[in-house]
């Protein structure tokens, strides 16, 4: 069997080399221009030739031109960020910078275009082109008013908004209770939400009691009216439910672009599984971080039962089972996508395990953190059970379909 394996794999990256055929073919949340948003806290640009050097690296771009080309994605969500001090509060400035930025990009590249509707991106891959679908990061500050909604929604074509991040700002109060050195992102709003923690029911998470106040409901529904798909990322539980009584309203599909499973780290950060449980009634879509941030080292019986032992409890294999269990829950393998969030501050996938043992064995000890590794990642993936090319491409088909459903 095995030898069979490691045909199949070489005959995949003989493939993926020529047309990306075995390569993950969707990225949900990618912060390709996202410099001018967060300042010094990025090393690099997205025009330099190398990026990240190793998994453990933070705060180099991960995603440059060059691993772009490699990367074998056929469709990007573009996601626009920037943060509020690191910006010295010109937020909205470096939004319009960054959007400009790509626009730049696609005028010199004639082999992308920006999407702004489903059939335009189906007709765009059919003709053999790459796509990206606009998104920001963050409503608070940015979308407040009919005068932003009209720029950045009519004008920039963005059609996809995290309405929350994990700073609380006028719209809500976001993730609080943040494991290790998250706790300066909001001290204050730490310390207020501890003494009203309550758990998660499924996980015995800690999770806060805040969600959105009634000037981010508003708003909320404004973008919805516009026909914004609402990322629910990074909201907290109750934030959560508070937006959902809106999105029924709408029958939009739940979409979490970037995450992981709070049965894989329990904390507030992570997805719950009421959230999964409407994804799956809605038919929505799941993105999932390739990261060991945010992921617990699995121990004992739990450990055992999904043999994540030694290198293995983190890394590449962990990722794998954290994908066949995400698919498992929500009951179809075509919601669950990658969700990179490349150059955000965080890991890559560690190696050294030996079950995730590839042929490529530099891939396999150092593991996967820059684009141009992703069509690796696909093939030792698939080797665990994980992918397939008709997966991959089914995961892109329903990503459409969904977002028609947004109405």
């Amino acid at each position: 069997m095995r030898p069979l394996l490691s045909f199949i794999f070489i005959l995949c990256l003989t493939l993926s080399s020529a047309k990306h055929a075995c390569a993950l073919s969707i990225d949900l949340h990618s912060h390709l221009f996202m410099q001018e948003g967060v300042g010094p806290l990025l090393k690099g640009r997205f025009e330099d030739p190398a990026g990240a050097a190793d998994s453990s690296s933070r705060f180099r771009t991960k995603m440059t031109k060059a691993s772009l080309d490699a990367s074998g994605l056929r469709l990007i969500v573009l996601s626009f960020y920037a943060h509020p001090v690191l910006t010295l509060g010109r937020v909205k400035e470096a939004l319009v910078s960054e959007i400009a930025d790509a626009e730049k990009f696609v005028a010199a590249n004639p082999s992308w275009v920006i999407a702004s509707e489903p059939k335009e991106a189906r007709a765009a891959l059919a003709a053999g082109k790459r796509v990206f679908v606009f998104s920001i990061e963050t409503a608070g500050g940015v979308l407040e008013s009919d005068e932003d909604q009209e720029f950045f929604i009519t004008r920039k074509k963005v059609r996809l908004v995290t309405f929350m991040h994990l700073s609380p700002d006028a719209l809500g109060r976001g993730v609080a209770l943040w494991p290790g050195v998250g706790f300066f992102n909001a001290p204050l709003e730490y310390f207020q939400a501890w003494w009203k923690r309550s758990k998660d029911g499924s996980t015995d998470a800690w999770v806060n009691p805040y969600g959105l106040s009634d000037k981010g409901k508003r708003v909320l529904s404004q973008l919805v009216k516009r026909h914004v798909w609402i990322d629910l990322a990074h909201a907290s539980d109750h934030a959560v439910r508070d937006m959902i009584p809106i999105l029924d309203l709408a029958g939009q599909p739940s979409l979490i672009t970037h995450t992981k499973l709070r049965e894989f780290a329990r904390n507030e950060r992570t997805v719950p599984t009421f959230i999964l449980e409407r994804l799956a009634r809605t038919r929505g879509v799941l993105g999932l971080i390739p990261t060991d941030d945010m992921t617990e080292p699995f121990s004992g019986a739990q450990a055992e039962k999904r043999g994540l032992l030694g290198d293995c409890r983190r890394g590449i294999r962990a990722y794998a089972e954290e994908w066949l269990r995400a698919r498992e829950v929500i009951g179809f393998p075509e919601g669950v996508a990658l969700g990179s969030d490349f150059n955000a501050p965080l890991r890559g996938l560690s190696g050294g395990c030996e079950t995730a043992a590839s042929d490529d064995v530099v891939f396999s000890q150092n593991g996967f953190y820059r684009g141009d590794d992703l069509p690796k990642l696909s093939h030792a993936m698939r080797l665990l059970g994980v992918d397939s090319p008709d997966k991959s491409e089914a995961a892109l088909q329903h990503f459409l379909d969904a977002w028609r459903a947004v109405r």
